[in-house]
């Protein structure tokens, strides 16, 4: 039995949705699969290069790691991956690994999980909530774990909108990314951010263009890590000059998202390369003869 996977890019956070607000794009990464005497990744696609043995043994690690949680027996696959996502770039690239081995595990195994059970297990490979939920389930996702509650909710976006992302040639470490963020913040901080991710909710049920503004500025991560890089912070200022309707940085960076109305022809913005996107679907799964 040969399995064939599709799972999205992701952008996280959306501004002022710090951890919990995330969408599915439609582009991704596809990963084709077979039982092997051997583990084997094979990388081809867009973005191949830039993964290399890195990227071989990341999936690798994390197919055992995910074996352990589910007290699964480990096993050996041939893994052929299409990489359509930019790696490295605040696109959910490890998000789809962390999906793909979990599902990979069980589908070869014959075992049959439950979406939330899916959804903890990858989190705990990949952690990022905001990342693997909007990648399984797709769309604009509000996701919510504390301890042992966890739910999502899929909210509406817009179909006068579009996503547009700049993504520079070159990384910014999640590690340090979020070392960088401070550990504790001040009351009037804390009161401006629920100011900014209520009026953001609201602006995807709204359809409000002045919501969304307002809703997307951030006062808990994006001022600190856009000062990672003199040239990320000119990016981001770069495609604010094009007066999208927000502007974010995805996910810790160092890609630049903006929302757009969805007729707009956009422009380019030096040192980066344009990807546009409507909310996509989620994990899609397939068994080939």
């Amino acid at each position: 039995m040969e399995i064939e996977l599709f799972v999205p890019a992701t952008t996280a956070n959306l501004g002022s949705g710090f951890d919990i607000l995330g969408a599915a794009l439609n582009f991704g990464n596809t990963f084709r699969a077979k039982k092997s005497e051997k583990n084997t990744l094979v990388l081809s696609g867009k973005y191949a290069h830039e993964l290399g043995e890195e990227g071989r043994e990341y999936f690798f690690r994390k197919l055992e790691e995910a074996a352990g949680i589910l007290d699964l027996p480990p096993i050996s696959l041939d893994v052929r991956m299409d990489v359509g996502v930019p790696p490295k770039r605040g696109l959910g690239s490890s998000a789809t690994v962390a999906l793909a081995v979990v599902e990979l595990l069980l589908c070869f195994h014959g075992v049959d999980l439950d979406l939330y059970r899916k959804l903890e297990v990858s989190i705990s490979l990949e952690g990022h909530p905001d990342n693997v939920v909007p990648a399984m389930v797709g769309g604009v996702v509000f996701t919510f774990q504390e301890k042992d509650i966890f739910f999502y909710e899929k909210l509406p976006f817009p179909e006068e909108w579009k996503f547009v992302f700049f993504v520079p040639d070159f990384t910014i470490s999640t590690s340090m990314a979020r070392k960088i963020l401070p550990e504790s913040y001040g009351r009037d901080t804390v009161i401006a951010q629920m100011r900014r991710i209520s009026s953001l909710i609201l602006a995807f049920h709204r359809k409000d263009a002045h919501l969304l503004e307002r809703g997307t500025e951030d006062f808990l991560h994006q001022d600190y890590r856009l000062g990672l890089s003199e040239k990320l912070r000119e990016i981001f200022e770069s495609v604010k000059a094009l007066s999208p309707l927000a502007v974010f940085l995805s996910g810790s960076g160092p890609t630049i998202g903006a929302i757009f109305e969805r007729w707009r022809d956009v422009e380019e913005v030096e040192g980066t390369y344009r990807l546009e996107s409507l909310p996509g679907e989620g994990l899609k799964r397939r068994e080939l003869c």
